[in-house]
């Protein structure tokens, strides 16, 4: 009883160790990509993202997927606006990219809805990448 009571505990060890271990690779991901710079173009009428990726290959393809348009709360709009929106920005093409390099690219994207103006928005890459503007 007592060894079928081991290899049990000895199997629960190794789950946890990978699953662990898991964790610890995929944790990087999130600061594999960062935002350095997002604002609102009013001459091309357009979301402009600057973003930093680490990868082995060039030009990888971007996403913004769109949170819905909301009234701004007033007790937490300093800018004035009248409606708040996010979207997340999404590497779908470089996932499973290796990291060997580090590469900046500038991005635009159309806006989805363009009667949410005035807004602010907040385009947001993984955990800790985040960065909040106005569309007037």
């Amino acid at each position: 009883m007592k060894s079928n009571l081991k290899s049990c505990f000895s199997f629960v060890g190794i789950v946890f160790f990978v699953g662990f271990l898991f964790f610890l690779l995929t944790a990087g991901e999130a600061r594999a990509m960062l935002i350095e710079s997002a604002g609102f173009n009013p001459v091309t009428n357009k979301i402009e993202v600057t973003v930093v990726y680490d990868g082995g290959l060039k030009n990888h393809s971007f996403e913004l997927q769109w949170d819905a348009c909301e009234k701004a709360h007033e007790e937490s709009n300093s800018m004035n606006s009248l409606y708040q929106v996010a979207a997340r920005l999404v590497d779908v093409s470089g996932w499973d990219d290796p990291g060997t390099g580090v590469f900046r690219e500038e991005l635009e994207f159309e806006l989805k809805d363009p009667s949410c103006r005035p807004a602010r928005m907040t385009v947001i890459s993984g955990l800790h990448s985040r960065v909040t503007f106005e569309i007037p």
